[in-house]
């Protein structure tokens, strides 16, 4: 066994639950540094997107191309990167050298932070665990925090420590098994006594998830290798329902609005006349509330406990030892990453068993060229795409699919093609051969009063396009927030008041206001006198949001945290329409499609696609995530007011402003294709206007 790759808690996890062909990539550095090679070498591509932990679902593309984020950071020279880019090099080096193996994270430091932090949460848990305890028995059980020490002073010291029947609690405390094949350094043990513990892992999450099951088995088979008695496994998660400074409630992550009529003179404009700041305060964090455990495996629909799966998992077969071996000598030969399937434990709940489901790989496929029109970049299509590409290479490009229905494209009996892929197929080709498309192509077919039901809207002035920026913690920050909440720290609007805009000229043409907090304290008391009463400045009006799910559940979250503001938030809320629904509806999409939205909804798709006069490439800020990150950083003290005040707080006004005058152009080229499709179109929105008004 002294000769086999060592396979950490990491590459186990990513084995098991995601593709041994990640894992074969984030093994080791020079792993990945290969992959890269291949990469720049046109051999393969790679198509990896890490999701992050957020507890609303509403945007679906959130997370990030881990591999394409961290090669950028290894291929460049130190002198090529930025301060900030250094510093995550660093944290990737350190973290990919990691005796729990490299844990793949967003790199930008509030990932890391918040693991931290949620860490430093758990301590002070079961630390106020221990207290209370002590005095209710009378006991003296003490603690070890193992935190600060060396891998091998840890080994030693914890052995000595399990063997104390004084010592309680033992927070990060490491084993090995297998000459140092497998290493773990666990997060809160609990000392029984007699060799039993009980294996308690935290996660920055809300959720017990499949991916955390992998994590805490491995755990307990190291400490069972060790000779330790498990007495059971646990999550430790955040409470989704604690709100700080409050406590519990159990309706928070239900809480809804309920729609009711409101009158601007009556309901909305005495409180604009009367308008305040609300108060905000930061009391102290109770660890009792935000700390949730569980012993469940909370993404199945059964009632199944972490530690019965395990043992089910074994009962049924699976050898812990012979995986690792396995894992161990796939790891050991580079042409694996060249293979066509991959596979992944699939749980079977109702017999606490399993089984390993083989599929055709999209993570790691023959290299194509992404300029091309291609299959991979179909919404939520690469799995499929994969299944085509695997048989026959040619057919991953557009332009080389004759027959859409040809037997090549059904898997299982099934044609692989949906409505939505054939329309942007179809569209495709017409591009590829012509060079361009009609208005009639871009609109679809028998849409166009779908189409202008939808653009009536944009008719009913004042029309305000607006987009927020937030940032979010783990461990909430702030009284009267919770975990992941989204927090509004800055605003922009553009206020169109008649068909005449233009976003050319938009000082001439539109209004604009706009917000963003300065002060390192809660910006949401701030942002919301301003958002309100900005909202409401030209009258009441319509609203847009690109993506509404999004701006709608943080004014959602508003309403909960500030009920005194609602009528006015409410009014906001029912009256916000989505500019991303002339290319996405529930059950109809892509109303409007160009080639060149490479089959994205995303506004950074579609709006260079209509327009690209209009572009983010002159910002230093030009993502939305890169501007999250800053404000945190300047909340959490690591940017300083001077240097938040003088160097980035204009660039990041620039980018918000810069996304809702986007928007602005993305609705005057849709109004430019109706009008090519059908000059007299403003006749059919007035007569639409004239029947709403008449109901």
């Amino acid at each position: 066994m002294a000769n086999n790759i060592k396979v950490s808690k990491e590459d186990f996890k990513r084995y098991m639950n995601e593709c041994p062909k990640i894992a074969w990539i984030f093994h080791s550095i020079n792993n990945f540094k290969h992959v890269i090679e291949l990469k720049n070498k046109k051999i393969i591509e790679t198509h990896y997107k890490v999701s992050l932990d957020n507890e609303e679902d509403w945007d679906t593309s959130s997370g990030f191309n881990a591999i394409d984020l961290y090669s950028d950071l290894l291929e460049k020279s130190d002198n090529e990167l930025t301060k900030s880019e250094l510093a995550q090099k660093e944290i990737l080096i350190k973290q990919m050298e990691d005796i729990n193996g490299f844990e793949i994270s967003g790199l930008p430091a509030e990932t890391i932070v918040d693991g931290n932090a949620v860490g430093e949460a758990a301590r002070e848990y079961f630390i106020e665990e221990l207290y209370k305890e002590n005095i209710k028995n009378k006991t003296n059980y003490e603690y070890l925090d193992f935190q600060e020490k060396s891998y091998q002073e840890s080994i030693e010291e914890t052995k000595e420590a399990l063997r104390d029947n004084k010592i309680k609690y033992l927070f990060e405390p490491s084993f090995e098994y297998m000459n140092e094949m497998l290493k773990v350094r666990c997060d809160i043990l609990i000392n029984h006594g007699n060799r039993h513990v009980t294996i308690v892992e935290f996660k920055a999450s809300t959720t017990s998830k499949a991916v955390h099951f992998f994590d805490v088995m491995y755990q307990k088979k190291v400490l069972e290798k060790n000779g330790y008695i498990i007495d059971d496994v646990k999550i430790g998660l955040i409470n989704k329902n604690y709100v700080r400074g409050i406590g519990i409630d159990e309706n928070r992550s239900n809480f809804s609005i309920i729609w009711r009529k409101l009158d601007f003179e009556k309901d909305i404009k005495p409180f604009l006349n009367n308008l305040f700041i609300p108060k905000s305060d930061e009391s102290d964090l109770n660890y009792k509330q935000l700390i949730r455990i569980t012993t469940k495996l909370e993404t199945s629909k059964k009632d199944v406990g972490i530690n019965e799966m395990i043992i089910g998992m074994e009962e049924n077969g699976f050898d812990f030892d012979e995986k690792i071996l396995e894992i161990s000598k796939y790891f050991q030969n580079s042409e694996n990453i060249f293979s066509k399937e991959c596979e992944k434990v699939a749980f079977e709940y109702a017999k606490k068993s399993y089984k390993m489901k083989k599929a055709i790989c999209h993570h790691v496929v023959p290299y194509y060229d992404k300029e091309k029109f291609n299959l991979y970049e179909l919404t939520s299509f690469k799995p499929k795409a994969a299944i085509i590409h695997s048989r026959k290479s040619d057919n991953v490009y557009i332009e080389n699919i004759s027959n859409f229905k040809d037997e090549l494209f059904f898997d299982k009996n099934k044609l692989l093609f949906g409505q939505d892929e054939l329309r942007i197929l179809q569209n495709v080709k017409s591009y590829l051969k012509n060079g361009s498309l009609s208005p009639a192509e871009i609109i679809k077919e028998n849409s166009y009063d779908t189409l202008i039901n939808l653009l009536k809207d944009y008719y009913k002035y004042p029309v305000y396009m607006y987009d927020f920026e937030t940032v979010k913690w783990a461990v909430p920050k702030y009284d009267n927030s919770w975990s992941y909440e989204q927090i509004p720290f800055q605003y922009s609007i553009h206020v169109i008041n008649n068909p005449d805009y233009d976003f050319n000229d938009p000082k001439n043409t539109m209004e604009h206001l706009n917000f963003i907090a300065n002060k390192q304290e809660d910006p949401r008391p701030e942002f919301l006198f301003n958002f309100v009463k900005n909202c409401f400045a030209y009258g009441p009006g319509i609203y847009v949001a690109y993506n509404k799910s999004f701006e709608r559940s943080v004014i959602k979250n508003l309403i909960y945290s500030y009920p005194e503001f609602s009528a006015p938030l409410e009014f906001i809320y029912n009256n916000t329409i989505d500019l991303m629904e002339f290319f996405k509806k529930a059950k109809n999409n892509w109303i409007i499609y160009h080639p060149n939205f490479r089959g994205s909804y995303s506004i950074k798709k579609t709006q260079p696609a209509l327009d690209h006069s209009l572009s983010y490439k002159d910002l230093k800020i030009n993502k939305g995530d890169k501007a999250s990150q800053t404000f945190r950083q300047f909340l959490d003290n690591v940017i300083d007011q001077q240097e938040y005040e003088i160097i980035l707080k204009e660039d990041m006004l620039k980018y918000c402003d810069r996304d809702t005058l986007a928007m602005i152009v993305v609705l005057q080229r849709v109004v430019d294709i109706v009008k090519q499709y059908n000059p007299d179109f403003i006749k059919d929105i007035n007569r639409l206007l004239e029947e709403e008004k008449n109901v």
